[in-house]
């Protein structure tokens, strides 16, 4: 009898069956009712004015939903065997358990659950087609559909996480390869991230028109933009999030209510300057880089003939903190492109109404480091002395 024939025979009749179909009826079971749940819930948001507080309970209720609904069915199926059958099935596979074999075991046990937290999802998008502003009925099917990309780049993300922690399977420059392509992931996922944790809408006609004009005056490409919803306690801020030339622009609505354009071109214009300059990649880098470096080191997956694991280690992060001290000077060279893009004035006056509003928080000299980006009342010093010198410069 094949090896494979005796695996379908103790999946057919052994223990090991029972609990796996015990584990698929836990999922169905609690994909039903998180469905269920959220179809109700959205249904009685439909009823009510459609504004952006419906909309924006309606995503709380499909991202906390989601959440709840994957714990539960993860606690339901570990119940019921779903871990130890899985184990026992993958045990007698010809290949093995391997490396990486235990790796992929351990992240599909953990990813079966999204299918509850999917099902969530899918109750919401009655609701959702009820209260979108595109009015377009495929348009909550295409959120959906992002959701499941999402799940698999997560799940991608999170097997070449594993795979890089197990020093069975990742060593050396192989550790160091495999947290770089998740480093990738992560920052091309990091848009959809930012929707998830915030309460974002797309901007209305005029605030699109609005941003358009002040992106292209100074020169911000984006393929997406999203207005960050806030509370009057909430710090307010802009950011651009995602891989060069797959950026998004997050806006706060407090910012697009309080400044004009020409300090809002201004606000953006401080942006463009990081974004050109690659400062969100340089700074994750220098943060990062170090860090997995060091890691090596420590674990001995990277090894260098007479130097000792802590000794290179420490000079490995030293390297990285003297990298985000120079870093800094990026954000000295897009407030001076900002300057040159606008006037000096309106940069000014957006920091100083951007740190009121939180955007711009005064940070400490460990918090400045750690984000590579000098404190605030530097970089205003710094730009008011060039404006001292431009003007003896014009008087000589």
């Amino acid at each position: 009898m094949s090896a494979l024939h005796a695996v379908g025979v103790v999946l057919a009749v052994g223990p090991a069956s029972d609990a796996l179909l015990a584990s698929a009826g836990a999922l169905v079971a609690v994909t039903v009712a998180a469905a269920a749940a959220t179809l109700l819930y959205g249904r009685l948001l439909a009823g009510r004015a459609d504004d952006g507080e419906t909309r924006a309970r309606l995503g709380r209720a499909r991202l906390g939903g989601a959440v709840l609904a994957y714990l539960v069915a993860l606690a339901a199926m570990a119940a019921v065997g779903w871990f130890g059958a899985l184990n026992d099935a993958v045990g007698a596979l010809p290949v093995g358990r391997t490396g990486l074999v235990a790796t992929l075991v351990t992240v599909g046990s953990l990813l079966v659950p999204v299918v509850a937290a999917l099902g969530a999802v899918a109750g919401t998008v009655p609701a959702a087609r009820v209260l979108d502003d595109s009015s377009s009925a495929g348009s909550p099917v295409r959120g959906l559909v992002r959701a499941l990309l999402a799940v698999t780049a997560a799940a991608t993300a999170l097997v070449l996480a594993v795979t890089a922690a197990n020093p069975n399977t990742a060593t050396g420059l192989g550790w160091i390869a495999t947290s770089a392509v998740l480093a990738v992931l992560l920052a091309a996922g990091a848009p959809r991230v930012a929707r998830l944790f915030a309460s974002v809408r797309k901007p209305t006609a005029a605030e699109r028109e609005r941003l358009e004009r002040c992106c292209e005056a100074v020169g911000l490409t984006v393929v997406a933009v999203r207005v960050v919803e806030k509370s009057a306690d909430d710090a307010v801020a802009t950011s651009v999030r995602g891989l060069p030339g797959r950026r998004h622009l997050f806006v706060g609505d407090r910012l697009l209510e309080q400044l004009d354009d020409d300090h809002l071109r201004a606000c953006l214009a401080l942006q463009a300057g990081r974004s050109r300059r690659l400062h969100p990649e340089l700074r994750a880098l220098t943060v990062v880089a170090p860090l997995v470096v060091a890691g090596a080191f420590v674990d001995e997956r990277l090894v260098l003939p007479g130097v000792p694991p802590a000794v290179g280690a420490a000079v490995v992060l030293a390297v990285g903190l003297v990298g985000l001290w120079l870093g800094q000077r990026l954000i000295y060279r897009a407030d001076a492109e900002a300057v040159d893009r606008t006037n000096r004035e309106a940069v000014l006056e957006t920091l100083q109404t951007t740190a009121a509003l939180g955007a711009s928080p005064t940070l400490g000299r460990v918090a400045a480091l750690r984000r590579m980006e000098p404190p605030l009342a530097r970089r205003v010093d710094r730009l008011r002395r060039s404006d001292g010198g431009a003007a003896s410069a014009a008087d000589d």
